[in-house]
């Protein structure tokens, strides 16, 4: 009997340690937003530029709710380069003859960067993940301007830790969410398609 209450008094012991385990994390952020072709953007050319104006370059936490540990989840990648990329290729693909902005031209279309935040709270049964990304677009076509924010968020319940691979997975679906939100809002793609 005795033997039975040390093994499960080891076994509770290992999980707390585990749960108490979090180290840094640097994801490999690969957006690839699906954006259906068509001709709404009747070969219109938009220029692109994306900027970030988030408090600070990390991404979220990874930390224990029964401990206090915490790790940064950052990424060595240049974020407004990989938004500016699936920006440009969804505009494209809606029939925009889309460009990146030139250093000192002005955009047609800016994309802010204002929130982007994937946090991992692990417990000793189960982790939670929750993301937020808010994106604000700000249009300038023939001198008037069109401003709008785009949001993504989700909240996951896991029964396991979710190991980096994972975390990156999630997280390029959030990114996945809040560019298709922009990508598919109908009253921007009409007001830029006047340009």
């Amino acid at each position: 009997m005795k033997t039975i209450f040390n093994s499960i008094l080891l076994f509770v012991c290992c999980l707390g340690l585990l749960a108490c385990n979090v180290l840094p994390q640097n994801l490999k952020l690969a957006p690839n937003v699906t954006v259906t072709e068509s001709s709404q953007g009747k070969s219109a050319v938009i220029t692109v530029k994306v900027v970030d104006e988030r408090a600070d370059s990390i991404l979220g936490h990874i930390s224990s709710a029964s401990f206090s540990g915490r790790a940064d989840i950052v990424t060595s990648q240049d974020l407004p380069a990989l938004i500016q990329g699936e920006v440009i290729k969804g505009l494209f693909k809606k029939g925009f003859n889309a460009l990146p902005c030139e250093v000192n031209e002005r955009p047609v279309l800016k994309v802010v960067i204002q929130t982007i935040r994937y946090d991992v709270i692990q417990g000793v049964w189960a982790s939670r993940i929750e993301t937020n990304a808010i994106l604000k677009a700000v249009a300038t076509v023939n001198g008037t301007t069109h401003e709008t924010i785009y949001r993504a968020e989700d909240e996951k319940k896991l029964a396991f830790q979710p190991t980096m691979e994972k975390n990156e997975i999630y997280i390029n679906q959030m990114l996945n969410d809040v560019i298709k939100v922009l990508l598919n809002d109908p009253q921007l793609i009409d007001y830029l398609s006047n340009a």
